[in-house]
């Protein structure tokens, strides 16, 4: 995979050695240009590659598709090859190099939709890609760009799973493709809405952890547990109710080994005063036998989502 990769050694403008890690000449602060990229190895011209690569950094660093667990969020070479096999159903080695991924200073604004809507993401036109598979996905990468913008501080969620782009893959395509085992998540909703509004319903109970409470909702790691102010069987039959409804695809097991892994309580008994993780017997008897089940006027409901149901 080195082949591809060519490092830049001297800058264009001024003639100085140019790191390896900057896309700027320290002295001039001249832009580098893909000097070895040549036509015999893209026939594509270089002003070209670079407003490609400009397009593909603003998806990875402000959709956060760059940050599946065991791919750095800088390594773009590297995810490039296990997201575009997903999408165009084969691999391809992409010819870039890492240098010259920078912020294109123009669309930092997150709010501005029309700045999305305008840029060109069909990459397949350059590096040979399934057009059709690359339109649905960024197609796919509007919609969710549209349903996780935080209307109050503009702030673009990380709620886009790449489960849930592979899922609208996997419909279309019966090869499988191998995913590196520790990027599953412990706990998996059937949709980007279902999840979303578990973390509205949420956000309340976490406040200033709102960030952590996304990523954990979305099976990411955090640094370390969410304090839950109240009882754990509260918290927890919200998670039964989304058993119940169809809203969770993973299993009981698995959303119990969430839940004691990402919050804590404050437990009270006697002279016993302590913070403590959600404890797993406890969790799965709620779960399996709605065992400890609170009464309805204390339960966390988002306008009655997702509803009651009685276990038997």
């Amino acid at each position: 995979m080195d082949n591809f990769l060519r490092w830049i050694e001297i800058c264009s403008n001024c003639g100085r050695y140019v790191p390896a890690v900057s896309p700027y000449c320290e002295i001039c602060h001249h832009q580098y240009l893909v000097r070895d990229l040549t036509d015999d190895e893209l026939s594509i011209p270089l002003d070209v590659i670079v407003n490609r690569i400009n397009d593909a950094y603003f998806l990875f660093e402000h959709f956060g598709l760059g940050k599946i667990k065991g791919y750095e969020s800088f390594n773009f070479v590297k995810y490039f090859k296990l997201f575009f096999a997903k999408a165009q159903y084969k691999s391809e080695i992409i010819k870039l190099s890492r240098h010259y991924w920078h912020l294109n200073e123009q669309i930092k604004d997150f709010s501005n939709r029309s700045a999305f809507k305008n840029r060109n993401y069909y990459l397949n036109q350059d590096f040979g890609l399934d057009c059709v598979a690359m339109q649905e996905v960024n197609e796919t990468l509007e919609t969710q760009f549209q349903k996780y913008i935080d209307t109050e501080n503009f702030q673009i969620s990380r709620a886009i799973s790449i489960e849930d782009l592979d899922d609208d893959l996997k419909r279309k395509n019966t090869r499988k493709v191998p995913t590196p085992a520790n990027s599953r998540k412990l706990i998996t909703f059937d949709s980007l809405e279902s999840s979303s509004n578990v973390f509205n319903a949420l956000k309340s109970y976490f406040p200033g952890n709102e960030v952590n409470l996304l990523q954990a909702l979305q099976g990411d790691i955090i640094n370390q547990p969410l304090f839950f102010p109240y009882k754990q069987n509260l918290l927890t039959e919200l998670f039964l109710r989304l058993h119940e409804n169809g809203k969770l695809l993973n299993s009981k097991v698995r959303t119990c080994e969430w839940l004691c892994g990402n919050f804590t309580f404050r437990f009270i008994r006697g002279a016993d005063d302590e913070i403590r993780k959600f404890n797993k017997i406890t969790v799965l008897d709620l779960l399996n036998k709605g065992k400890g089940i609170p009464p309805l006027k204390l339960r966390i409901h988002k306008e009655e989502w997702p509803p009651v149901k009685k276990i038997k």
